[in-house]
């Protein structure tokens, strides 16, 4: 691991001012002023945080098979060291994190807060209180979609809300058993699938995912991560609202059922698209 580490200049013994009056005498040849004890503090408190932030991105690591008592920030010999984990499935599941001491807690946090804003998965903590809920939704493989009437999201198996990686569509990774279902496995599939399966608990409303899943994250206050996560939730209720309106006229227009399932399998409203289709 490579830690930066400042320059040998007076300020950096800042915390002994008899030191650090000899350090400056021996270096410029004169007694040092106030101006000089306060130029030198300021360049201390600036490269003491500069040296945090660059270093907690490097601490960034697996908490297992560490150093002993080593802070990974600021390299030095603690006893009083912390866990901080991501919040995410490698955060909780794979301890994916920063080891860190009490003084280096909050270059910790401010790490934590670059990467979470900036990942294509919602944090587990707006979701986990979901771990029991059972959902219905529409397994579309090939020509053969089957309904899994039980499902959960895949808590502990991986990321359960998130941005797909080629497609961009907001999906969720859904887990069933034989028990109640004619099959089982584990699927992702589009949020609109999961919305139209299941308006008792979505509702009808983009808003709402406010109040059930976002408000859950210490990001809610930050706007722009706040508005990206509400407008991917908007348009999967836009395709969920468009389609059960669709759904309506073709009930009063005897439309074939097969011929609703090649509409929505060309829309992939339901189901992520393979690359072939696109």
């Amino acid at each position: 691991m490579t830690f930066h580490n400042a320059a040998e200049e007076t300020f950096e013994f800042m915390g002994d001012i008899y030191l650090w009056k000899e350090v400056f005498m021996n270096k410029n040849d004169h007694v040092p002023k106030v101006k000089n004890y306060v130029d030198d503090l300021l360049k201390f408190g600036k490269t003491s945080v500069e040296t945090g932030i660059h270093n907690a991105k490097n601490a960034f690591r697996r908490t297992t098979f560490v150093s002993m008592n080593t802070c990974y920030i600021c390299n030095k010999y603690r006893t009083d060291l912390t866990d901080t984990y991501m919040d995410s499935f490698i955060g909780k599941y794979m301890l994916y994190g920063w080891i860190h001491c009490s003084d280096c807690k909050n270059f910790a946090l401010k790490d934590k807060d670059r990467r979470e804003l900036d990942l294509g998965v919602l944090p587990l903590s707006t979701y986990e209180q979901l771990s029991q809920e059972k959902f219905k939704f529409m397994l579309t493989k090939g020509n053969n979609p089957i309904y899994i009437k039980t499902s959960y999201l895949s808590i502990g198996e991986k990321d359960c809300i998130l941005s797909h990686y080629r497609h961009k569509v907001l999906v969720a990774s859904l887990s069933w058993y034989i028990d109640e279902n004619p099959t089982y496995g584990r699927e992702e599939i589009p949020f609109s699938n999961l919305i139209f399966n299941n308006r008792t608990f979505f509702g009808y409303n983009y808003e709402s995912m406010n109040d059930i899943i976002l408000k859950n994250s210490c990001h809610f206050q930050n706007s722009k991560w706040r508005k990206r996560w509400i407008n991917k939730f908007k348009e999967e209720y836009n395709k969920a609202n468009t389609w059960e309106e669709f759904c309506k006229v073709s009930l009063r227009k005897n439309i074939p059922k097969d011929t609703n399932s090649i509409i929505l399998n060309y829309l992939g409203y339901f189901y992520i698209k393979e690359i072939q289709d696109d």
